[in-house]
């Protein structure tokens, strides 16, 4: 599939499932599961993408979730920019990395994240800082390899032979 249909289509699916809450009355520790899919699909796209992303389509992908939400305007469109422009500067390096080492990387900007979320939400008065907070980014941790193989399959043009 070509790149300029495939990511805005990751973006958009990323954008639903991210936005996607269980129904009252569900398990209540089964919130704390969801991975951070906008955060996994900016990642992706950040070091396989020549050109990079764009920061302001980040900023207004990052607004909209905030306004569905009900968060403080613009935390996660800060959020995504600065993943984006991390993995901007690093992105010849993080491809030429092994997956354990992707997992690595992706772990570490998925903590500085949430930490920034945490903190943010807090002085906001929003929600109370506990651990819980970090299992999103476990969880996307071991999503990233298979996310990864799903969408290169996507992604990569087909040999012609």
């Amino acid at each position: 599939m070509h790149t300029a249909i495939l990511i805005p289509l990751t973006f958009a699916g990323a954008m639903l499932l991210e936005i996607s809450r269980l129904p009252a009355g569900s398990l209540g520790w089964l919130a704390w599961c969801r991975p951070e899919w906008l955060c996994m699909v900016t990642f992706y796209w950040g070091f396989q993408s020549a050109r990079g992303l764009n920061p302001v389509v980040l900023w207004c992908f990052g607004l909209f979730v905030d306004v569905l939400l009900g968060q403080p305007l613009g935390l996660n469109g800060a959020i995504l920019a600065l993943i984006a422009y991390v993995v901007g500067l690093n992105c010849e390096r993080l491809r030429m990395y092994s997956m354990p080492q992707q997992v690595a990387i992706l772990l570490m900007i998925l903590l500085l994240a949430e930490t920034l979320r945490s903190w943010i939400l807090n002085l906001a008065g929003h929600s109370g800082w506990s651990f819980e907070t970090y299992v999103a980014s476990f969880i996307t941790v071991l999503l990233w390899p298979v996310f990864e193989a799903l969408v290169k399959k996507w992604h990569l043009p087909r040999s012609l032979g």
